[in-house]
């Protein structure tokens, strides 16, 4: 975890993504969801598909000690669409195509 933070610390996304990783399951860290998604909110707003991934799936969830926030959760889920995240597509057809 070390040399990640000092990546991250550098503003490498992928390197940020992967702390927040850490942070989410607990790995060399003690578990941490505020942190992990705050991690994760830094790789997306560089433009890390994964990081928004997990940014518009804590918002439409609640999870990560986030506040639901469906429509937030949308615009990062539908930018990780377009960057080819599966998942992203996936959960934007399974909820939000249901009330279309």
């Amino acid at each position: 975890l070390k040399w990640l933070r000092r990546a991250a610390a550098q503003g490498y996304p992928a390197a940020e993504y992967d702390v927040g990783k850490c942070y989410f399951e607990g790995t060399g860290t003690p578990r941490d969801p505020r942190a992990a998604f705050e991690w994760f909110l830094r790789s997306a707003r560089k433009g890390y598909s994964a990081g928004q991934l997990e940014v518009g799936r804590a918002l439409l969830s609640g999870g990560m000690a986030q506040p639901r926030d469906v429509r937030r959760s949308e615009g990062w889920l539908v930018v990780a669409a377009e960057s080819g995240e599966d998942e992203a597509k996936k959960l934007l057809e399974s909820k939000f195509t249901k009330d279309a």
